[in-house]
């Protein structure tokens, strides 16, 4: 075997190592081997390795294992946190959520600032300290209302982030890699992973904020769509008669509602479509499911679902989404529920 051969295949069994154990959390060196397929020498080896750097710890407890004392090992979960930021508007507040989680999405820290009108210096002295105190911070995750492009947030809900640089500028600052996501994308990945939604299933989710023009969040195969420049789901700029920049009525909003899901049922034909919101009331849910059923009498209903509560889902989301990038099977390894977040 050549030697880049070699190393290739030993950071893959390292990762398989480390994302069995991360699922698991304890185990014992036989079991690691059953499980992955891997010799006892190999896994030996490997667990060595990892227990030397930390990022794998070496319990007291032993368990019996065929007459036998077998030691069990734990994926070390503050080995990689990762800082999780929610941008936000209440009432009159634009308000920043922190969440610093280990490598098992559990909450470690969280934390909620408030100010009147949010800047980018305001943000990076909110994260600073968080960056300060976590040595093993590998990631910070940024949902936003809005969206970045070209480098710059030319599409946000607050006024004084407008033009800035902010995934750039965070970088810099904090010499760490840093992700964007917008909140309604952010809520779609948190409700079907809460739903537990196969891959194959499609879903869109429609977000109408209290203070804020709407959005939408496309889900196709196991991955959000977002288009060329991130603008998919911006049904704002659908060419229908509602202005948002006028005072908008409870009804003009249910309409607009109904008339959004038509739409984006009749280009992805999913399999179920989520309202988020405090419009998204039961009547709106059965007005939906009339429409789509007089549009499309023939075909198989389109499941649809109404949820007031959104942020729950958005901070959910946007701690999936950093495992997924820190290479965690987050689809089925999640040991917590989003409901035990506090935010």
């Amino acid at each position: 075997m050549k030697i880049g051969d070699a190393r290739l295949m030993k950071k893959l069994n390292v990762n398989t190592v480390r994302k069995i154990l991360k699922a698991k959390k304890t185990m014992t060196k036989p079991e690691l081997s059953e499980i992955s397929g891997l010799s006892v020498v190999t896994i030996n080896a490997i667990i060595q390795e990892l227990v030397d750097s930390q990022e794998v710890l070496k319990l007291k407890e032993t368990q019996s294992t065929a007459g036998r004392k077998a030691t069990l090992y734990a994926y070390n979960g503050e080995f990689e946190l990762f800082l999780t930021v929610c941008l936000s508007q209440e009432k009159e507040n634009e308000v920043v959520d922190i969440v610093v989680a280990n490598a098992f999405g559990e909450a470690i820290v969280e934390e909620r600032k408030e100010v009147q009108q949010l800047t980018l210096s305001f943000l990076i002295e909110a994260l600073a300290p968080y960056v300060a105190r976590y040595s093993t911070l590998k990631l910070i995750s940024v949902g936003i209302p809005g969206q970045e492009i070209n480098g710059r947030l030319t599409m946000i809900d607050f006024e004084k982030l407008l033009d800035v640089q902010l995934e750039k500028t965070l970088t810099e600052r904090f010499q760490l890699p840093v992700i964007l996501e917008n909140d309604i994308n952010a809520a779609i990945i948190g409700f079907c992973t809460s739903e537990k939604f196969l891959q194959s299933e499609s879903v869109v989710g429609l977000y109408y904020p209290d203070s804020n023009p709407p959005g939408a969040g496309i889900y196709l195969n196991g991955k959000l769509i977002k288009g060329k420049n991130g603008l998919a789901g911006e049904i704002k700029y659908l060419p229908v008669k509602q202005n948002w920049e006028t005072v908008v009525t409870a009804t003009d909003i249910e309409e607009n509602i109904i008339q959004s899901a038509q739409s984006l049922v009749s280009m992805y034909d999913p399999h179920h479509v989520v309202v988020f919101g405090t419009h998204a009331t039961v009547s709106v849910k059965q007005k939906i499911e009339e429409r789509i059923e007089a549009v499309f009498p023939a075909v198989e209903k389109t499941t649809v679902t109404v949820r007031q509560g959104f942020y729950a889902y958005y901070v959910y989301g946007m701690i999936c989404l950093s495992l997924q990038r820190l290479n965690t099977q987050y689809e089925v390894s999640l040991p917590f529920s989003f409901k035990q977040l506090t935010i």
